[in-house]
């Protein structure tokens, strides 16, 4: 019998399911929008695990979680002395382009 270490992320993420399950069951319409005190911690675990893997975990459209992100989280450094998560970073690359290097292409 082996013991798996869960984060802290990966246990909110697990209550958050039962969360979501439970208000799948309750909800009167199929389109009904997601409630906001379920949403807001779907978009937190987002800055710590990566967006696919919360939004299949909690069956919501990528896409639209990604938005959700968007409107709702500023990009926020890494914490000091904590882990790389690699958000700051892609965030950055993104910012700066595909390689990560501040060069536009035709830039002198």
């Amino acid at each position: 019998m082996s013991l798996v270490s869960r984060s802290p992320a990966d246990t909110q993420l697990a209550e958050l399911i039962e969360h979501f399950d439970q208000w799948r069951q309750s909800r009167t319409t199929r389109g009904e929008p997601i409630p906001e005190p379920l949403s807001e911690p779907a978009v937190s675990l987002t800055q710590v695990l990566p967006l696919s893997r919360v939004a299949k975990r909690l069956r919501l459209n990528r896409q639209d979680l990604k938005k959700r992100c968007g409107q709702r989280l500023k990009p926020q450094p890494p914490p000091a002395g904590g882990t790389d998560t690699g958000l700051y970073r892609s965030q950055t690359r993104a910012r700066m382009g595909r390689g990560g290097h501040g060069h536009r292409a035709g830039a002198a």
